[in-house]
């Protein structure tokens, strides 16, 4: 056994509570290089007998959690099973279904007063969401402790009070950072060596951090630390859920005082934003989000056209290509001649609007508004105009193939909805399809 207690007060937490299932989300920040080992320890140190480690990994080979989960005569409440590392279940197509035959078999070793904790270096967020009514979701997630100075010094006693302290202020409360920055302390390199060891260390493992995230979280932080140099934000002006996300990660921090939420320690924020950079580039499989977004974005465009094109048709007929197209029609000519089309002239075509940018197809709906025809399939001006300040990011992100944001597809859908009202409303029959929204 060794001396390392740095999770002593998680072994506490789960048999001070009434459940008998728990969740530990040990994120790179939070969790030492010998996290599993260390658990074990301080599992012993708290007096359990017996202590079943069910790696999931095994799953591949032996086939079921019954090759692995001990049976119900086999346990008792001097027992402890730690489900370790659920998430390289990820691969598989059952992924959902496997998570899920495991909650039976936990759910009897409770019966017979066995404890279980779930350890993953995952946010339960990042599993499946039909897992939502699965043993990840059954039980409470465990809080690390706040470090302290005292706390350092109790685990590395030969540290003097001074470094201790100076460890402390650099670490970001990460025990990652703690163990590695004692080593590098104890190196023998130059103080500029060991400087340069500790960015090098910071980085690393906040790229590890960050590649653990749910891609909601991973693009707020890409639009707010990113793109916007912002790195503290008001609790009420995040999604929950990602501001949970991060404070379980060791990655934020929310003051209960003020509201606000420090999303990154600011001894940390050149790497961590270095970091994040690196994690995103190499982001190259579309997240789950980003097809559910595509198709709603591709039904909102679609169904844009429709509606402008309808609208236009039922007040001028077959001609109002002439007379409603103006200055984009050039434009809508333009880019189907790059693609191949042989006309000359913007009435040519056969549908117009589809070659026009979706801002400029939403700016031709909200003009006309101005120009004397009223509500363009039943949206006015600054209708069309708040349609565009919120659909066009969103869509022009898709197109780039950026990571969609917390919200965004709730955003298209919403938008959606009041587009197909409106046009049907204003006694435009735009004969869809049935929605899927």
């Amino acid at each position: 056994m060794t001396g390392a207690k740095w999770f002593d007060h998680i072994v506490a937490a789960i048999y001070k509570s009434d459940h008998k299932i728990h969740y530990f989300h040990a994120g790179a920040l939070r969790r030492t290089e010998s996290l599993s080992s260390d658990l074990v320890d301080s599992f012993e140190r708290f007096g359990i007998e017996s202590v079943v480690v069910v790696d999931c990994a095994l799953i591949k080979e032996l086939g079921d959690w019954d090759s692995l989960i001990p049976t119900v005569e086999e346990v008792g409440p001097s027992t402890i099973v730690i489900v370790w590392r659920p998430e390289v279940l990820d691969r598989r197509r059952d992924f959902a279904a496997t998570l899920a035959q495991l909650r039976p078999q936990l759910h009897r070793l409770a019966g017979a007063g066995c404890r279980s904790l779930l350890v993953s270096t995952r946010p339960r967020g990042w599993f499946p969401i039909m897992s939502g009514s699965s043993v990840l979701f059954d039980g409470p997630k465990l809080k690390v402790a706040t470090l302290s100075a005292t706390s350092i010094k109790s685990h590395y006693p030969d540290l003097t009070n001074a470094t201790a302290a100076n460890i402390l202020n650099h670490s970001s409360g990460s025990v990652a950072l703690v163990e590695a920055f004692v080593a590098i302390d104890g190196s023998e390199d130059s103080s500029n060596a060991k400087f340069a060891a500790s960015r090098r260390v910071v980085e690393r493992i906040y790229r590890a951090a960050f590649t653990e995230l749910t891609i909601g979280s991973i693009s707020l932080l890409e639009n707010l630390v990113l793109e916007m140099d912002t790195f503290e934000v008001s609790e009420d002006d995040l999604p929950a859920a990602s501001v949970s996300e991060l404070v379980d990660a060791g990655i934020s921090v929310v003051n209960d005082l003020t509201g606000m939420v420090k999303l990154i320690d600011e001894g940390c924020r050149p790497e961590a934003a270095v970091a994040l950079a690196s994690v995103i580039e190499k982001i190259t499989e579309p997240p789950t989000e980003w097809t559910g977004l595509a198709r709603a974005v591709f039904e909102y465009e679609r169904t844009a056209r429709h509606a402008i094109s309808a609208f236009f048709r039922k007040c001028h007929g077959e001609s109002w290509k002439d007379i409603a197209l103006l200055d984009v029609g050039e434009k809508a000519l333009g880019v189907a001649r790059g693609e191949g089309f042989s006309g000359s002239t913007p009435s040519e075509l056969s549908t117009p609007l589809d070659w026009l940018l979706l801002d400029d197809l939403l700016e031709l709906a909200r003009t006309a508004c101005k120009d004397g025809f009223g509500p363009v399939a039943g949206l006015t001006a600054g209708q069309w105009s708040r349609q565009a300040a919120v659909v066009v990011p969103i869509r022009n992100r898709v197109a780039h193939m950026r990571l969609p944001r917390p919200g965004d597809l709730g955003t298209v859908r919403a938008q959606l909805r009041h587009l197909r009202t409106a046009a049907h409303s204003s006694g435009l029959e735009l004969g869809l399809t049935q929605p899927s929204i």
